[in-house]
């Protein structure tokens, strides 16, 4: 699925009119010889169109073909921008019909491919923005600024459902605890979001060709190591597949984390110890204590977007870009991330979740100062890279909680908690600035909401009957190499529309300004 959008991506783009600076070679008329220079242009004329002629009869084919299924009443009527004669297609409407003013069969068709989407990407422990975008963008002819601020919603369905799962889910080596680890969330989330605003802000002044080229390969190299560690934790599934399946019917401890012994069938159970309720006590307090932290995140988040405006989100305050008002505020956001930042990150060292007597320590990150600071440091680092290169930060982050060494299981529970947090807040934005279709936003969000539910239904079941811990990794790998193909489509016509228009690839790798 995520690939075949990859690859509308590309045609459609091909397909599109050629623009007025398309159309001219690199060699100007005037530096054509004096004698024949007008039989000469004509002749070039003539036999540019000949080659264009096969690039329209596809064209025009290809929009018959979209027309059964509604494609083209998908816009106004009076403000339809094409008709069967058109050489090419257009893709964006200028007004876009109301969802239940008439539902055609893309609609439909839309529907189907987000509740995929959704399913997929949210049991992988990403948010899908990447397929998200240029489908709707390529299936339902919005414009790219209404197909963003309308993806946000669409992740936030699909970040609900899974959140609606993994909050009545246990951890699968201490069962009295949560499946999502709220304290980890409420240390990362703060710490993810300021490296995005700092990686937004550097994303202005890079120019796409090198931001796409980055974008690639960095997601090229992590899907090939997500997808590597994926392979290893599943030979270890097969070589210890008798033991473990021995272990869990016999109710004792469940498999350890790859890499680390395997307790021996004489270890003792975790059970009760004189100090296990003071440690529940504990762990309830932390739980607390984080949701707060991440309530009041997600406020500020909102107030942001909305005083400052973000995302495509214009401002209530007025601010332009690079105003005196705009820093300020930006700063204040950066400030206050990294304030709560340090302060989740000063209970984790504080409180230890895992008492050291606890037979599943193993799976836990041992919290001191340094190994804080080092996670701090990661989840920047995931932000920027996120914000800069266009992409949501759960792409990023999900592969680098995996070598930090957390669960599978807890990564993406964790991630998707992250992905509700920022993509509810952006959706709230939009909606409370109107740029987001209510009828469009309301009834794909529930779309989506059913389709990580049931996706993460369905990889419970398989976790449960089939114990392959491995899948998840497999379908983070296969998520991001897919996604790296649907962003690479998008942004190789977004490259090439900039260089119709700067006219030399020259032009497009210098640095653009901040404001």
């Amino acid at each position: 699925m995520f690939s075949m959008i990859a690859c509308a991506t590309v045609a459609l783009a091909a397909l599109a009119p050629p623009s007025a600076h398309s159309g001219t070679p690199a060699t100007s008329h005037d530096s054509l010889p004096a004698t024949g220079a007008s039989s000469s242009s004509e002749g070039w004329q003539q036999q540019q169109a000949a080659d264009e002629e096969p690039q329209r009869t596809q064209g025009r084919l290809l929009w018959r073909r979209l027309q059964i299924l509604g494609w083209d009443d998908l816009c106004e009527q009076n403000t339809r921008t094409n008709s069967a004669a058109d050489d090419g297609i257009n893709i964006s409407c200028r007004a876009h019909k109301r969802l239940f003013a008439r539902v055609v069969p893309v609609d439909l068709a839309a529907a189907c491919c987000f509740f995929v989407i959704a399913a997929l990407a949210m049991s992988g422990g990403i948010g899908g923005g990447a397929v998200f975008v240029p489908s709707l963008t390529l299936l339902l002819r919005f414009t790219p600024s209404v197909a963003i601020s309308l993806s946000q919603s669409l992740i936030c369905g699909a970040a609900m459902g899974a959140f609606l799962v993994n909050a009545f889910s246990a951890h699968p080596y201490d069962p009295s605890r949560p499946l999502i680890d709220v304290p980890l969330t409420a240390f990362l989330a703060p710490a993810e979001m300021a490296g995005a605003v700092i990686g937004t802000q550097l994303h202005r002044a890079l120019p796409t060709a090198l931001t796409l080229g980055a974008m690639v390969i960095l997601l090229t190299l992590t899907a090939f190591y997500t997808l590597r560690k994926g392979v290893r934790m599943r030979a270890a599934e097969t070589d210890l597949g008798g033991t473990v399946v021995a272990v869990e019917k016999s109710n004792l401890l469940p498999e350890r984390p790859f890499g680390q012994p395997l307790a021996t069938s004489g270890a003792p159970a975790a059970s009760a110890s004189p100090d296990s309720s003071g440690s529940r006590r504990t762990t309830k307090r932390l739980q607390c204590e984080s949701v707060a932290l991440l309530v009041s995140c997600w406020i500020a988040l909102v107030l942001l977007l909305l005083l400052r405006g973000g995302k495509g989100a214009p401002s209530l305050l007025g601010a332009s870009e690079c105003s005196a008002t705009f820093w300020a505020l930006t700063l204040g956001a950066l400030l206050m991330l990294a304030a709560a930042s340090v302060s989740a990150a000063k209970r984790l060292v504080a409180k230890q979740v895992t008492p050291p007597s606890s037979a599943s320590r193993v799976a836990e990150i041992k919290w001191n100062p340094a190994s804080a600071t080092k996670c701090a440091m990661q989840a920047v680092g995931a932000g920027v890279v996120a914000g800069m290169m266009g992409v949501g930060g759960g792409i990023v982050l999900g592969p680098l909680m995996l070598e930090m060494g957390i669960l599978p299981q807890v990564s993406t529970a964790t991630t998707a908690t992250m992905i509700l947090l920022t993509s509810s807040s952006a959706a709230a934005a939009f909606y409370i600035s109107g740029m987001t279709p209510p009828d469009y936003s309301i009834t794909f969000g529930a779309v989506t909401l059913a389709g990580a539910y049931t996706g993460k239904r369905f990889v419970a079941l398989l976790l449960r009957r089939y114990h392959c811990v491995s899948a998840i990794v497999l379908l983070l790998g296969f998520l991001i190499a897919a996604s790296t193909l649907a962003i690479g489509a998008t942004g190789i016509v977004e490259l090439q529309s900039e260089l119709q228009a700067q006219g030399s690839f020259a032009a497009t790798l210098a640095l653009r300004p901040f404001c």
